[in-house]
């Protein structure tokens, strides 16, 4: 249990990790348009992190867009020397997961935005769900909850919007991920020298990421903040980034 509680001075770095991460994931976020080559936000991400005074990226950026989105294509990436570059596209979604370095601690952050900087309807619809669900599943973390009180909190919500979502995909998406099985990669995992499955129920002091993962014909949908868990909840690290559809087309303008 120890390797997974930090101790004040680990979470310094851990802190400083973050706020750089959140530097460096914005950086990337105004470097999407259609017609760049993923690996050139990759390349922003990587300086942005330098430049904000951390020691580089903790894990070689991910700018996923179209197909490269869905999991688990994207660890293809990991043992590809072209890291599975393409062009990005305008209608594509693109999976931005970045993280910065900090005494070895690492940082880990990401959103789902769109190449055009506008969301289409049904991808707004859909993300703006999304986004609800992990804003209930994230004021439940705290000590002593687990991974899978958790999940259902997020599926309770998601299953909140099934009679109101308008679009084909939002439907689809919700009577999709409402079921486990379909989202084998949604997890809430420690971070701090490196990400590691958390214990069974969260303990207090422990920084984890909490990271749905999730897809619905054949686009990617993904959002992941890094948190501290404490007794009476968690302690956003990684605040400043948009969250709805609306706040990350303005940020990207």
């Amino acid at each position: 249990m120890r390797m997974f509680v930090q101790d004040a001075g680990e979470l310094d770095a851990l802190r400083a990790a973050a706020k750089t991460t959140v530097t460096a994931l914005l950086a990337g976020m105004h470097a999407i348009r259609p017609g760049v080559q993923q690996r050139i936000v990759e390349s922003v991400v990587e300086s942005a992190c330098w430049n904000s005074g951390a020691h580089g990226t903790d894990f070689w950026p991910w700018s996923m867009s179209g197909e490269n989105t869905v999991f688990p294509r994207d660890f293809f990436s990991l043992a590809l020397y072209d890291h599975l570059n393409k062009e990005m596209r305008a209608g594509e979604l693109v999976r931005l997961d970045v993280g910065c370095e900090w005494q070895h601690y690492q940082g880990d952050l990401g959103r789902t935005v769109p190449v055009s900087g506008h969301y289409t309807d049904d991808q707004r619809e859909t993300w703006n769900i999304f986004v609800a669900a992990y804003h209930a599943g994230a004021a439940v973390l705290r000590a002593g909850v687990t991974v899978d009180q958790a999940y259902e909190v997020w599926r309770s919500e998601l299953l909140r919007h099934r009679a109101t979502a308008k679009s084909a995909l939002a439907q689809h998406a919700i009577d999709s991920w409402s079921k486990r099985e379909n989202v084998p990669f949604w997890q809430i995992h420690a971070t701090n020298l490196l990400a590691a499955r958390p214990p069974a129920m969260l303990p207090a002091g422990m920084t984890v990421n909490f990271e749905p993962i999730a897809s619905v014909d054949g686009q990617g949908f993904f959002l992941e903040d890094m948190y501290l868990i404490t007794k009476e909840g968690a302690e956003l690290l990684t605040p400043g980034v948009p969250y709805s559809a609306e706040q990350i087309e303005e940020e990207m303008r």
